[in-house]
């Protein structure tokens, strides 16, 4: 992530005239929401929930309750009748990853919809974070223990409790994995890496890893006015991030929002800055003198 920041904040920018011909106007983006469904230590803090959520970057009356239905009835479909977990596990494979074709596919790595819960469930494709996450609050809704597992290079779930568990791919169609399987897909070498992995796949640091993922997509994409916004939810849960402060301020200064960069570089500054990243708050603080003084 960090690279990726770096590269984005240090290309040499294009024109400054062609690049800043007039203001580009955006719907408020109202985070309220976003505030309080990711407050990890608010009661009743709801991991589906908040990560329905964060199709509004896309979407800002995306229906979270409709989500949530609908893996209920889904849940129904796997509820162990007898508190056999084992037959649920298996029911539940086989409902979501056979009966509705829940998959991934590695052409959706720059399709922002495959991270996006509600368009997961409504096209049954989607990225691993999306398909995990889904696949946990289904086997939550039915009472069956489970957990994420935010890997290096991979995000699966863990079904069971933490001391006896399987390990299942939603991208990868419900596949068990086994160990050697774990390392050849993850980036993880070791078992003590495994429980590494595991212990740290907390709520805070699974919507970051979505919200990451969806910014990569948006990055690569060139879309601004998404962008912003996810980085703006990036900033709920990483407010002493100056890379994330400094992008969206060279993003608002791309569309002409003089204000809303000069915010930015002002709260970047109020962090430790060194080396590139001192040198770029200096270079957006001189653009922003420079075109805001320009008529446009």
């Amino acid at each position: 992530m960090r690279a990726l920041l770096h590269a984005a904040l240090t290309t040499s920018p294009a024109p400054l005239v062609a690049r800043y011909a007039a203001p580009v106007e955006h719907s408020a983006d109202d985070l309220a929401l976003e505030r309080a469904a990711f407050d990890v230590k608010r009661e009743g803090f709801d991991l589906f929930r908040a990560a329905c959520l964060v199709s509004r970057v896309a979407d800002p009356g995306v229906d979270v309750q409709g989500c949530v239905e609908l893996v209920e009835r889904w849940a129904g479909e796997v509820r162990p009748a007898s508190g056999n977990d084992s037959d649920a596990r298996v029911r539940l494979v086989h409902h979501l990853f056979i009966d509705q074709r829940l998959r991934g596919g590695p052409e959706l790595r720059d399709e922002p919809t495959a991270v996006f819960i509600d368009r997961v469930l409504a096209s049954r494709r989607g990225m691993p974070i999306a398909l995990s996450l889904i696949t946990l609050a289904v086997a939550e809704a039915a009472g069956l223990p489970a957990f994420p597992v935010a890997l290096p290079q991979h995000f699966v779930i863990g079904l069971g409790r933490h001391d006896s568990f399987v390990l299942v791919d939603p991208f990868a169609g419900g596949r068990l994995l086994k160990l050697e399987d774990v390392f050849a897909v993850s980036g993880v070498t070791t078992v003590e890496g495994l429980a590494e992995a595991i212990g740290a796949s907390t709520p805070e640091r699974v919507l970051m890893r979505m919200l990451a993922n969806l910014h990569g997509c948006y990055l690569r994409r060139g879309d601004r006015g998404p962008l912003v916004r996810t980085l703006s939810r990036m900033l709920i849960f990483d407010p002493r991030n100056a890379g994330l402060w400094l992008q969206r301020a060279q993003l608002r200064l791309e569309d002409a929002d003089f204000a809303g960069a000069q915010d930015d570089v002002t709260s970047a500054r109020q962090l430790p800055l060194e080396g590139d990243w001192l040198r770029v708050a200096d270079d957006v603080a001189r653009r922003i003198d420079v075109l805001g003084k320009t008529p446009q």
